[in-house]
This record gives C-alpha cells, sequence and structure tokens, in this order.
C-alpha cells in the first residue's frame, strides 16, 4: 500500500517554523487515513475469502460430493495444520457457505466487500465480530 508524503506546507508553513502540536496533527491524520484504508482492503479480502470459501463448501457438500460430518473432519484438520486458527468453526463454515448461496444470485463473479450492500444483510455482524475479535491474524499468509 502506498504512503502518502506528509505535506507539511499544506498548512501554510515553512517545516521549520510548525509547532510540534501541528507536527503531530499531520502525523496523526496520516496514520488514521492509512488505518482506515488497511481496514478497508482487509474486510474487503476477508468478505471475498469467506465468498469463496462458501462457494467451494457449496458447491462440494450439496452437491453430495460430501457426506455428513466433512465440515467437522475439515475444521478438525485445519485446526491441526494451523494451531490457532479461529473464525473456522464447522458453524463459521456453514455461514459461508450460507452466505455464498444467499448472494450467488445477484453476483457472477467473487465480490470486493464495497461491491455488496450489506448494511442490513444479517451476517455482517457475524463477519465484523469475527474480523474484530481476531484482528485478521489467523487471515495473514
Amino acid at each position: 500500500m502506498a504512503i502518502e508524503k506528509l505535506d507539511v506546507t499544506k498548512h501554510n508553513q515553512q517545516p521549520f517554523d510548525m509547532t510540534y502540536a501541528e507536527a503531530v496533527q499531520i502525523i496523526k491524520e496520516a496514520i488514521q487515513r492509512s488505518q482506515a484504508k488497511t481496514l478497508h482492503v482487509m474486510n474487503s479480502e476477508v468478505l471475498s475469502l469467506y465468498y469463496g470459501i462458501g462457494r467451494y463448501i457449496s458447491e462440494n457438500s450439496r452437491k453430495g460430493f460430501w457426506g455428513t460430518g466433512a465440515l467437522r473432519q475439515i475444521c478438525d484438520q485445519l485446526q491441526k495444520e494451523m494451531p490457532g486458527l479461529k473464525g473456522f468453526g464447522e458453524t463459521n463454515l456453514k455461514d459461508m457457505r450460507s452466505f455464498f448461496e444467499e448472494w450467488r444470485p445477484f453476483i457472477n463473479r467473487q465480490p470486493v466487500a464495497d461491491e455488496l450492500p450489506l448494511a442490513n444483510y444479517h451476517h455482517c455482524n457475524h463477519l465484523n465480530n469475527l474480523t474484530n475479535s481476531n484482528q485478521g491474524a489467523e487471515l495473514a499468509p
């Protein structure tokens, strides 16, 4: 992600005349802009990941490729291979499948978060809780 240059002249001050309070404000604003962009990108990636996982699970479980208990086995194996992984239990995987299946009629490709009108969608709170409680750590490559 590109970091914007701090424009110390935008406050009509020369760099050496700037007070520390002004410097702190400029730096703080740059940090806050970067944090907001990071959260947006992270949320987009998480929703895209959940949609893709939901599609994969739907295609395999609904067409009879996987039997009863498949999601439990997958979750157990994920936990063994990725100790400490959170947010990918059996219930969450089922929620991801539901998320995909409910949005599939409206989307012909894997979406990014800002393309989904999710304000009133019941999975949003669940996804936000996962994202906020885990802070995306388990999603890092």
